[in-house]
C-alpha cells in the first residue's frame, strides 16, 4: 500500500490510503469531495474488493474503480472496473490509472 501511494504521489495524484474496507469507508465519509478513482485490492480480509466497490458506488455512483489482484478473478465475475493482475510495474499502474481517469472525465462531459 505504501509503495502504491508513493508512486501515485510522485506522479502528481492526491492520495488517501486505508488499511481495510471499513477504514476506507470512514475516511471517505470524512472526505468532502468525491474521489476521482478508487484503487482496490480484489481480495482483502473480511470484505472483498467487489463488496467495497458496491458500498462506494452507493455513496459515489460515478466513481471509477481499478482493481488489483494476485489471484485474478473467477471466469463469471463481472467487475465494475478494470483489473490489473499482480505483478505489475508501477509505470503500468500509473498509466492505467491515468487512462481510467481520462475515460471517466470524458464520460462526465457527455450530455
Amino acid at each position: 500500500r505504501w509503495i502504491l501511494a508513493q508512486t501515485f504521489l510522485h506522479a502528481g495524484f492526491h492520495v488517501l490510503t486505508a488499511p481495510g474496507a471499513a477504514d476506507a469507508l470512514r475516511l471517505l465519509d470524512q472526505f468532502q469531495a468525491r474521489p476521482d478513482l478508487a484503487v482496490i485490492d480484489l481480495y482483502m480480509p473480511l470484505v472483498s474488493g467487489e463488496e467495497l466497490a458496491a458500498e462506494l458506488t452507493s455513496r459515489h455512483p460515478r466513481l471509477p474503480f481499478l482493481f488489483v489482484s494476485a489471484f485474478g478473478h473467477g471466469p463469471d465475475a463481472v467487475l465494475p472496473g478494470l483489473l490489473l493482475e499482480k505483478p505489475f510495474s508501477l509505470e503500468v499502474l500509473c498509466r492505467l490509472a491515468t487512462h481510467v481517469l481520462a475515460l471517466n472525465t470524458e464520460a462526465a462531459t457527455v450530455p
